[in-house]
């Protein structure tokens, strides 16, 4: 079966190569639809390595005809992985220690040793530090504690930032900044202790980082990037317009659908970029409408759980190594749907 779904991917990609495109797909549109077809296929199925899939845009972007495909290749280097990058280093650090052994007996002793109670415990959490920080940040701070790992002092850095940022000299700083300077200063450190002329972290800890999973988010974002400079986004944005005279129901419940699945593909911001003009138009200016079709739109493009290219966190998730393409992908699907029916139902009962 592997090897039917290794075939059905290029094939999709053929298909958009050999056959005409249809009206709406102006420009490279057309191709760049056929190879997120493609990525999807091989993501989900595992034709290949995920990350071997996600090098696919490398080949396949230039003979899409974008305009300027060295730009949209330019996403491998996005600051976010880099911030990935020094997450994982404080990780690695951590759990060679065994930091994580005594953050975790604080937190049973805090929440009790019961599944439910641990997972509520940490969600509780994660929620108060997501009010300060950003999600990408947020998980690469609370994955450690599920996990029993913790570095405190880039934690405080990350939440502080907003306020360092105004000292001189330090404007430029950021989440990606403070993850990497962490990282290497990690290689510096002595461990102390019985440990003593040893570092923190040593050559042994670049060979264990999950470099699949940097590149494996690195492909996600070049796709989305290359969805948005092809104007595939804008085409099916701009194909809502035909069910704007849907019933209100039909019409939250599609868009719901819709941008969580988008958002699979594409990164929460590019998402809302895209769609939210083209919802706010089909609203004719009334602020009621426009508040009942913009607010559920805005919530659905946060989620998307299934894969690691859908978000930041998905990806420092899956780089754990504790969860599978197939348990993410099922579970992940699950939560979608769960998202897209709380989302649909608030927006009808609240706004």
């Amino acid at each position: 079966m592997r090897r039917v779904f290794a075939a059905l991917g290029p094939a999709t990609f053929l298909v958009t190569v050999l056959v005409p495109a249809p009206q709406a797909f102006a420009g490279a549109a057309w191709p760049v639809f056929g190879l997120a077809v493609w990525m999807a296929i091989w993501w989900a199925t595992e034709a290949i390595p995920l990350a071997a899939t996600a090098l696919l845009p490398l080949a396949i972007v230039p003979l899409t005809g974008l305009p300027s495909p060295a730009q949209v290749l330019t996403e491998y280097a996005n600051p976010t992985i880099f911030l990935i990058l020094g997450g994982f280093l404080l990780g690695l650090a951590m759990e060679r220690w065994h930091l994580h052994a005594r953050i975790a007996y604080s937190i049973i002793a805090a929440v009790g040793s019961e599944p439910r109670r641990l997972v509520l415990g940490v969600m509780i959490a994660t929620a108060f530090v997501s009010l300060w920080v950003s999600n990408t940040s947020t998980t690469l701070m609370m994955l450690p504690v599920a996990s029993s790992i913790v570095a405190l002092l880039t934690a405080t850095l990350w939440i502080s930032r907003p306020w360092l940022t105004a000292l001189p000299g330090l404007h430029g700083l950021t989440d990606t900044v403070i993850a990497i300077v962490a990282g290497l200063t990690l290689f510096l450190l002595p461990a102390g202790g019985e440990a003593a002329g040893a570092s923190l972290l040593d050559s042994e800890a670049l060979r264990r980082v999950p470099w699949d999973v940097l590149i494996l988010f690195g492909g996600g974002l070049v796709l989305a990037a290359a969805i948005q400079a092809s104007t595939l986004s804008a085409t099916f944005g701009m194909g809502l317009r035909g069910i704007a005279h849907w019933p209100a129901l039909a019409l939250t419940l599609t868009v719901v659908l819709l941008l969580v699945l988008w958002t699979e593909f594409n990164s929460n911001v590019a998402t809302a970029a895209t769609f939210m003009p083209v919802l706010a138009a089909m609203a004719d200016g009334h602020p009621g409408t426009i508040l009942v079709l913009i607010a559920p739109a805005a919530m659905a493009a946060s989620a998307g759980f299934m894969l690691p290219v859908g978000t930041p966190p998905n990806a420092i998730v899956f780089g754990t190594g504790r969860i599978s393409m197939r348990q993410m992908l099922r579970t992940g699907l699950l939560v979608d749907l769960a998202a897209v029916v709380v989302i649909t139902v608030v927006a009808r009962l609240v706004l």
